[in-house]
């Protein structure tokens, strides 16, 4: 049928042909092609900008948060990978919105590689804090606690500049400084004998000039050295010691009260006086300087025993030797890197320690052997530590020789036929000290 002319359109002809080498049409593929092949190229920069970001070097506790994240930004991008692809077509936001997500996973990663690097910090300082001696500051293990937190979970970095790291308070070095240098004088006290004999004993005793250099010396320590302001401070609220240090500080500053005549013995009434009183609780014993004297290391945990030992001291009887053998072990390093100084069993920052020492024969005082009768074949003991105190003495062959048993030992050695003068062991009980301090006592 012929053509009706209308439009130059053949309306019984069957499907319409197009003609793909006009213009137009050629134009329009190419543009497709050319459109596909950048959302090819972009969805490959995007698969590998993903595989580009590296966890590594984070946090454990960090590295959840960020696969989270990079989780849920892959869902994002699958269930809007169209709208990301086309821009031009849908807008930039949801390749925006995309992006914006990779940029944060980026910075969380940053995040805790940082805080991983304070981390080998702190660290560097908690050691320096250990093998320095150096005392913790208060807020300090808190702050680390916190800096060890999710980075989104109340993490805060350690600011390490509002932190004094001052050397920790040792009891071996105060009262070595304290009383370091000064020499005690000395007297000869009588002692009646069980046989009816009366021996002198050469034994220290303070002056008033050597108490005022001792409280001036110790309240030194104490307003100059944070760590020993910090453990005074604490120590002063123990009852023990704080009625220990009182009697002593009064017993040394009595004064006569000019109106009454009577004897005055001043109460701790600051920290300062404290610490005085603390100091002379530690006074050396013995004839000789405080450079090589035993040292009565008081302490909170064993002055109560202290006291305990004076008191078995005179219910032995007016004979008893003043002291315990057991309390003169040389001193020497140990293989544990713990040492024994002046009879007291000690870590390697002076602090008290309890526990068992093994020591032989020519580690331990000669006198010792001869004193318990030991045979010829028992070569070492065990020593069993309480404080830093040597409380036991422990041989299989032998048996265990408790303090109480070492001092009846002594005293039965002592009264043996042909025993001349009495030796001298161990740490002895204090004089009682009779000293005129200035009037109005001390300020």
């Amino acid at each position: 049928m012929a053509s009706t002319g209308l439009l130059g359109i053949n309306p019984y002809q069957k499907g319409i042909a197009l003609d793909i080498s006009s213009k137009p049409i050629n134009l329009a593929i190419q543009l497709e092609q050319k459109n596909q092949a950048k959302r090819e190229a972009l969805d490959k920069y995007f698969m590998d900008y993903e595989k580009s970001i590296n966890p590594a070097g984070m946090r454990s506790q960090d590295q959840d948060i960020v696969l989270k994240k990079l989780n849920d930004n892959k869902q994002f991008y699958m269930q809007n990978r169209d709208k990301i692809l086309n821009p031009s077509k849908y807008g930039a936001e949801a390749q925006s919105q995309y992006m914006a997500g990779f940029k944060d996973i980026l910075s969380d990663i940053s995040k805790s590689k940082q805080a991983m690097a304070e981390n080998k910090v702190l660290q560097n300082t908690y050691s320096k804090i250990k093998t320095e001696g150096l005392e913790i500051p208060d807020g300090f293990m808190e702050a680390i606690q916190t800096s060890q937190k999710p980075i989104y979970a109340g993490y805060q970095p350690v600011d390490l500049f509002k932190f004094d790291f001052n050397k920790k308070y040792n009891d071996v070095e105060f009262t070595k400084n304290v009383w370091g240098g000064l020499t005690l004088p000395t007297k000869e006290v009588p002692t009646t004998l069980p046989d009816g004999k009366v021996q002198y004993t050469k034994t220290s005793y303070l002056t008033p000039d050597i108490a005022q250099t001792v409280a001036i010396n110790a309240i030194n320590e104490y307003k100059t050295k944070p760590g020993s302001t910090k453990n005074f401070n604490n120590l002063m609220k123990d009852a023990n010691i704080f009625a220990a240090a009182e009697r002593e500080f009064g017993e040394t500053f009595k004064y006569t009260d000019p109106n009454t005549k009577k004897i005055v013995k001043p109460k701790i009434e600051s920290p300062e006086q404290f610490v005085a009183g603390y100091a002379l609780l530690k006074k050396p014993t013995g004839e000789i300087s405080t450079g090589k004297a035993e040292f009565d290391w008081l302490t909170k945990f064993n002055m109560s025993q202290n006291r305990s030992d004076a008191r078995a001291n005179k219910l032995v009887g007016a004979g008893a030797i003043e002291g315990n053998i057991m309390d003169v072990i040389p001193d020497q390093s140990l293989k544990s890197g713990n040492k024994i100084i002046n009879g007291t069993y000690v870590d390697v920052n002076g602090n008290p320690l309890s526990g068992v020492v093994n020591l032989p024969k020519e580690k331990l005082p000669a006198e010792l052997f001869d004193i318990i009768k030991a045979p010829r074949e028992v070569k070492d003991f065990n020593i069993e530590f309480v404080n830093g105190k040597p409380e036991k003495l422990i041989n299989k062959r032998f048996g265990t020789v408790t303090r109480q048993s070492m001092e009846n030992y002594q005293l039965k050695y002592n009264t043996e036929p042909g025993k001349g003068v009495q030796p001298k062991f161990g740490k002895k009980s204090k004089p009682t000290v009779f000293i005129d301090a200035p009037e109005g006592g001390f300020n």
